[in-house]
């Protein structure tokens, strides 16, 4: 929903007519911003809008058109700073009322936001851009309401190879289930069944907490008369974003398997060169396991062809746990999430494993996932 507040949000501040004094003094800078804005170059598009500013700093629309570019990327205190300055300027002006509206609204204030746009239906009941508002704040009440999110079934099937030249067949299916508590605070339930000579059924639960400009999350999980994965285990992580395009990861474990206990701290970046192509790279440290210190890394690659399809790859070298011990797995996969429709979306994935002194994998995945409405 939040992706589709701010496309609405550029349809009325991008878009909207300017007054010809204002076009006359910053026509063509407006021009280039908007044509960054509709290329998804929302950081170049901030750098010409505060740069024009620098010569006009009393301009409201190009205040509001820079608070629009700030929310955009997620920085929403910033943006509500800038229309704040832009209705000081400009009080009576309805397109940063409504502007203002927009942003409170994804800031959660929807009290405020109300009012804000009230403002704007007192002066202007018809007021282009003010029914689209009310269906959004609608949908972001409905949202703040407790409700099922996503729901997910996936089946994996895996060849594989051992060193004396003996094969098998692994098969493993998970089923999750998504429920958020508020907008930005959702618990996730999973049940992996992984099936080799013996089979593991894997319970595990987390909670997600979004914020501006990141999220958080926790878990537990626990592996009944585990074989071969842990026996329990606890997890934490989370993402900041530093700014449009880098944000800094981490992801941290602590297993207790049959044999040994592990922990593994994973720091990274993920670079964002385009809105649709992330680069995201994590250094893997394990302790315990048998010895004292291991080191691996990973770097994956992510693609979005928006309405089609996104795409990644994933190739990573680094110590792996099992009840058997730790040694060092090396791997490669590629696989894509398909929607087939507003609610049905597929996935499928490849995947390729060598553990060192082990066995050799390779196998397929296919996944579907159901989104509730809201």
């Amino acid at each position: 929903m939040f992706n589709r507040l701010i496309k609405t949000a550029f349809l009325i501040a991008v878009f909207s007519l300017t007054s010809g004094v204002v076009m006359a003094q910053t026509g063509g800078g407006v021009v280039e911003a908007d044509q960054d804005v509709q290329s998804g170059r929302f950081v170049d598009a901030e750098v010409v809008l505060t740069s024009m500013l620098i010569a006009h700093p009393d301009d409201a629309d190009l205040l509001r058109r820079l608070s629009a570019v700030e929310a955009a990327q997620g920085h929403l205190a910033q943006a509500n700073q800038t229309v704040d300055r832009a209705l000081h300027i400009a009080p009576a002006d309805h397109d940063i009322q409504l502007e203002r509206a927009y942003i409170l609204l994804w800031r959660g204030q929807l009290g405020k936001a109300k009012a804000q746009a009230e403002v704007v239906s007192a002066g202007d009941p018809h007021y282009p851009g003010l029914t689209d508002f009310h269906t959004a704040l609608a949908s972001r009440v409905r949202a703040n309401e407790p409700r099922f999110v996503a729901a997910s079934l996936t089946g994996g099937l895996f060849d594989v190879d051992f060193p004396g030249g003996a094969k098998a067949t692994w098969k493993v299916q998970s089923a999750s289930l998504s429920y958020a508590v508020t907008p930005a605070t959702t618990l996730i339930g999973t049940e992996e069944l992984e099936s080799r000579a013996q089979t593991d059924v894997r319970l595990s639960g987390a909670v997600s907490q979004r914020f501006s400009g990141g999220s958080v999350y926790i878990g537990a999980a626990a592996t009944p008369h585990g074989y071969f994965r842990e026996k329990w285990s606890v997890f934490a992580g989370g993402e900041a974003r530093l700014n449009a395009r880098w944000t800094v990861i981490g992801d941290a474990r602590y297993a207790n398997y049959r044999t040994s206990q592990v922990g593994v701290i994973d720091p990274g970046l993920r670079y964002r060169p385009i809105p649709s192509l992330a680069i995201t790279a994590q250094v893997i440290n394990l302790l315990g396991g048998g010895k004292n210190y291991r080191i691996g890394g990973s770097v994956r690659v992510d693609y979005d062809i928006a309405h089609v399809a996104s795409f990644y790859s994933t190739v990573a070298s680094y110590p792996d746990t099992e009840s058997d011990g730790t040694r060092q797995l090396r791997s490669v996969s590629v696989g894509a999430v398909v929607p087939i429709s507003e609610r049905w979306s597929i996935r499928l994935a490849g995947d390729f494993e060598k553990r060192h002194d082990s066995y050799l994998q390779r196998g397929v995945t296919l996944g579907l996932q159901w989104q509730f409405s809201h």
